[in-house]
C-alpha cells in the first residue's frame, strides 16, 4: 500500500492495524513544494494578487484573481 506522510498513517493504532491485516506500507518521498512547478505559478498569481487588491483598495485597479493566475501563467510561459 502506497502511504504518504500523513501523519495518521504513522500512528500506533494504524501501524498495528497494517500488521494485523498483513499490509506492508509503501511510503511515497516527502512532499518538496519547489519541486512541483504549479506552486511556483500559484506563488507569483498570490502576489499579484496581493498587489492588484492593494491598487483596487486604492481604487486604482479592478483585476480578477482569475485575471492574476493568467498573468503569472503568461510569465512563466506554461501552455
Amino acid at each position: 500500500m502506497l502511504l504518504d506522510n500523513c501523519s495518521i498513517h504513522h500512528a500506533r493504532l494504524t501501524q498495528e492495524e497494517m500488521r494485523r491485516l498483513n499490509i506492508s506500507p509503501l511510503w511515497n518521498v516527502p512532499y518538496r513544494a519547489d519541486l512541483n512547478g504549479i506552486e511556483k505559478v500559484w506563488s507569483i498569481a498570490k502576489l499579484h494578487f496581493r498587489q492588484l487588491q492593494l491598487q483596487r483598495m486604492m481604487g486604482t485597479l479592478d483585476l480578477s484573481f482569475d485575471e492574476c493566475v493568467d498573468r503569472a501563467m503568461a510569465l512563466l510561459q506554461v501552455d
